[in-house]
């Protein structure tokens, strides 16, 4: 095993013809016995050949400039959430103005459409609700200084 290691160590430099005779062929002797330092050999191999096969191709045209836009889209997309947030809170913050508004308003008209306790005399035929009878569903109703009950804060 300590062989193994010192020769995987030096398959490099093996592959490459950078070895003098003596290491050449102590390597190539324990490769024909070796299947593990073999099988490292022969994957050192196939590397050097995909390497070789990947550097004689040509690269697209406009494949750096292709790469730099979708890295720019990239650092856009990553930076245009601030303002997408910004626009939200603006939009939220509106609606829940405008419902408030709104609610206010439909209060205020609902207020002004109440009828006065004169009005509500006039309907019963009463010259004023203090001449309705003690006891009488009108009395449930009003206060003795003729208020809605409830309405009181």
């Amino acid at each position: 095993m300590k062989t193994c290691k010192h020769i995987q160590r030096k398959l490099s430099a093996y592959q490459d013809g950078e070895l003098g005779t003596a290491d050449r062929e102590q390597i190539a002797r324990h490769l024909e016995k070796c299947a593990v330092c073999t099988e490292s050999y022969r994957q050192l191999q196939n590397m050097w050949l995909t390497l070789d096969v990947l550097s004689s191709s040509e690269p697209q045209p406009f494949a750096a400039t292709r790469i730099q836009a979708r890295l720019s889209d990239a650092v856009q997309r990553r930076h245009a959430w601030p303002a997408k947030l910004a626009l939200a809170t603006t939009v939220a913050s509106a609606i829940v103005i405008g419902c408030l508004t709104g609610a206010q308003w439909q209060f205020s008209q609902e207020m002004a459409e109440q009828k006065s306790v004169q009005e509500w005399a006039n309907e019963l035929g009463l010259e004023s609700l203090s001449d309705a009878p003690e006891n009488s569903l009108v009395s449930l109703y009003f206060d003795s200084d003729m208020t809605l009950q409830g309405d009181q804060p």
